[in-house]
């Protein structure tokens, strides 16, 4: 299976994304990934792994675009040490499993060649929530599908 970690985006982040004229990407698949997991067998632990990562619930917010040049334009929010902690604590649980790149607060909006300066979009939120989980996903040709769902505590 081709899964990743993430955190979901709630409704109105999707709905924001889904009126952008720029998104090309499902909206309903909207998340922010902690890490990306690639090919693992059924069998290889994972779900014991990932049930032992309960750090506490947080607060995380989208507030501003990024991009990451001639690629992928994303829904970006501030530095949060929260988020950084469960990432980190998730990578512990797979670290058989390489990064493959670091961890950072972003939802795609547009895997494009065009440049974010050049287009012309609303502003963005704030978009704040309290993150009470994090899912892990199986990704097959575009679509997502939550394998399991896991609570943080408080």
């Amino acid at each position: 299976m081709r899964l990743f970690a993430a955190i979901d985006v709630p409704a109105d982040v999707k709905a924001f994304i889904a009126r952008l004229p720029a998104s090309r990407v499902p909206p309903n698949g909207a998340h922010i990934t902690l890490k990306f997991l690639g090919e693992v067998p059924d069998d290889s632990g994972l779900l014991i792994a990932l049930a032992g990562v309960r750090p506490p619930a947080f607060d995380i917010t989208l507030d501003r675009y990024g991009e990451f040049p001639g690629r992928v334009i994303f829904l970006d929010g501030p530095p949060n040490a929260a988020f950084m902690a469960l990432a980190d604590a998730v990578h512990v649980v797979t670290n058989s499993i390489p990064r493959d790149h670091d961890p950072a607060i972003h939802a795609t909006i547009a895997r494009t060649t065009a440049r974010l300066r050049d287009l012309t979009l609303p502003a963005v939120g704030p978009f704040t929530w309290r993150v009470t989980e994090f899912v892990l996903y199986r990704s097959a040709h575009g679509a997502y599908e939550a394998v399991r769902r896991f609570p943080l505590t408080g």
